[in-house]
């Protein structure tokens, strides 16, 4: 079986001009769905950043001073 695909890969292949343009406008459109996904991402991101912001604000406003932790005296023997 291994042999077979080293013989498929040496092979030589042959595309035509119009294989070639749909290969290259395939890959164009597939490129093109790709910068929107990042674009929707890059929105995603900034939403997320936004909101973080805001709940760190919010806890913020609503912590007290801090307390100090008790910490227990030793005995003495």
């Amino acid at each position: 079986m291994k042999n077979i695909i080293l013989i498929d890969f040496m092979t030589k292949l042959r595309y035509t001009k119009a294989d070639l343009e749909k290969l290259i406008y395939t890959q164009l459109e597939n490129l093109n769905v790709q910068g929107e996904h990042i674009d929707l991402i890059k929105k995603q991101n900034e939403l997320l950043v936004k909101y973080n912001h805001k709940l760190i604000d919010e806890l913020s406003d609503k912590v007290n001073e801090p307390k100090p932790y008790p910490i227990p005296k030793r005995r003495r023997k």
